[in-house]
């Protein structure tokens, strides 16, 4: 737990402290670790699940994706 909230630069004990209290942490604390670790949404921090809306962004640009090598592949087939 020391490492971590080395890592994402907060105070020492704030994290071990909140889950042994059962208590929340700050907006602060949440964002650090939003800062240090992109590829967590704070829904799925907070939640322990996704938002609906990163769900859309995520399968848009699956989609877009998609379309760019469909592209490629019809170019190549010209």
């Amino acid at each position: 737990m020391a490492a971590f909230e080395r890592k994402i630069r907060v105070g020492r004990n704030i994290i071990s402290s909140a889950i042994r209290r059962k208590s929340s942490i700050s907006h602060e604390v949440l964002y650090k670790i939003c800062f240090h670790y992109p590829q967590y949404t704070s829904d799925w921090i907070i939640y322990g699940k996704e938002s609906p809306h990163m769900r859309a962004v995520m399968t848009m640009f699956k989609v877009k994706k998609l379309l760019r090598a469909w592209k490629i592949s019809e170019t190549k087939d010209l």
